[in-house]
């Protein structure tokens, strides 16, 4: 990425978010803002293949999407719209298009690998990445040999969070602006954590390891959650939950988790204005 692209990323952020903030309430949703959550809590994903969720996030753009691009592909364009929500707060039923988590192929694989034994090769790692990479867009490993040396690079990550550690927290800051490599939730108008795809790996192993916190960045929150309070509630949960681990947004002892529920209790906006 560019310098330029970079400011540009950054300052079209930092815009986003003050107009959030005077319309909201100094507690808007950040961009990619980075919360501590239980994994199990993440009980759905989003459908990207199905169709109502594509035209909740791309709206008029979903009508001019040329016939002859694949599901994958529109599925992709949504999926990444979504990432990229420049207003944080939405109140299309981008929400309503939803499956369990539980059917993501990652997860159940990984929960296959523990339960045999098994390593990468063995559970189809290996193999589901490469039929990935010949006909699914994205970064992905170009080689065999890359697929190999990606989830080599997993396995420490794997020992620290069956040890009860967790993998460290994206950055923060203006970093957050440019894109993170973090897991990925977009939060529903009930408070509900949906799993945006990105990160799977990483909760699919907390889940399995059954870790009590992680950090994720949230993409979007529905309006309806900031009416309701349920966003709210998930910040101060975040805050102040006992045995929060160290982080951007987790204190790192019980004085500072109630000096901090103190303080956002006193900034969270009371009302929050009707979709316009």
């Amino acid at each position: 990425m560019s310098a330029i692209q970079s400011f540009k990323q950054i300052t079209f952020g930092i815009l986003h978010d003050t107009l959030n903030r005077f319309r909201y309430g100094i507690a808007a949703p950040g961009k990619n803002q980075i919360v501590w959550v239980d994994p199990q809590a993440i009980g759905t994903q989003i459908d990207s293949f199905d169709e109502g969720f594509q035209r909740a996030i791309l709206g008029k753009a979903f009508a001019h999407i040329p016939p002859h691009i694949s599901a994958g592909n529109r599925a992709h364009q949504a999926r990444m719209a979504l990432h990229r929500a420049p207003g944080m707060v939405l109140w299309s039923d981008f929400d309503r298009h939803v499956v369990p988590f539980s059917e993501h192929g990652t997860f159940r694989m990984m929960c296959r690998m523990f339960d045999q034994g098994l390593d990468w090769e063995a559970a189809g790692f290996y193999d589901r990445m490469m039929k990935r990479t010949r006909k699914g867009p994205g970064k992905l490993p170009s080689t065999r040999d890359d697929v190999v040396a990606r989830y080599a690079r997993l396995d420490p990550l794997v020992e620290r969070m069956r040890a009860g550690g967790c993998f460290d927290p994206p950055p923060g800051g203006l970093a957050r602006y440019r894109g993170v490599d973090g897991v990925m939730v977009a939060v529903g108008r009930g408070g509900e954590l949906i799993f945006a795809h990105s990160g799977a790996h990483r909760l699919s192993l907390a889940k399995c390891f059954g870790l009590p916190r992680i950090p994720v960045n949230v993409c979007a929150v529905h309006g309806e959650a900031l009416r309701s309070g349920a966003w709210k509630r998930l910040l101060l949960a975040s805050r102040r939950e006992p045995g929060s681990p160290r982080g951007a947004d987790g204190p790192a002892d019980d004085a500072s988790r109630e000096a901090s529920s103190r303080d956002m209790t006193a900034l969270l906006p009371t009302r929050v204005p009707s979709r316009m």
